[in-house]
């Protein structure tokens, strides 16, 4: 069984979140899921990065579908550091040939990895990335723990990286 830590604030209204979130900014996955939207908030020394979209379970009904992923708000240097890593080749420094995942990294307290996706969930069953927080357990969802998954298309055309890399330097400049 894991121990995992104390949940930081849930976000069940990205539109409106509780008082002590504060929203960095907000991207769409245009390229694959028209209206499904990634929004990034600050809450206290976390980040919260909120995947929703609206879907009809039923044809008189709408509904508001809310994935959170939370890590220490290092997490945003660390990532752009350990994903540039992670695609350089061998012969650069980069992970050894045939690796998909990186190691655990301990980032204030909490244990995070990259790791890569043979089918992120597209209708194009393209390849991407998933950010796993093995600390952290999904809200509301079972014993599992949280994670974040992109397409490559998502991550490197959509908006995502260039989001994520934005964010860390303002992290790293303290401007966030």
């Amino acid at each position: 069984m894991t121990n995992f830590l104390k949940p930081v604030i849930e976000i069940t209204d990205p539109v409106n979140p509780p008082s002590g979130v504060r929203e960095l900014t907000v991207i769409e996955d245009k390229l694959n899921f028209p209206e499904r939207f990634d929004a990034f908030y600050v809450q206290g020394d976390h980040l919260s990065v909120i995947r929703y979209w609206v879907y009809a379970p039923n044809i008189d009904q709408e509904s508001l579908a809310v994935l959170q992923f939370d890590a220490p708000l290092k997490i945003l240097p660390w990532f752009i550091e350990t994903f540039e890593f992670f695609i350089e080749s061998p012969s650069e420094g980069g992970f050894a040939a045939g690796k998909i995942v990186s190691p655990k990294a301990t980032i204030a307290g909490e244990q995070l990895t990259i790791g890569r996706l043979m089918h992120a969930g597209n209708e194009r069953h393209e390849g991407g990335y998933i950010i796993d927080n093995y600390s952290r357990k999904e809200h509301g969802r079972g014993s599992l723990n949280q994670s974040c998954d992109i397409s490559d298309s998502y991550f490197f055309h959509g908006g995502f990286y260039d989001t994520w890399k934005e964010l860390a330097e303002k992290y790293k400049n303290g401007t966030l």
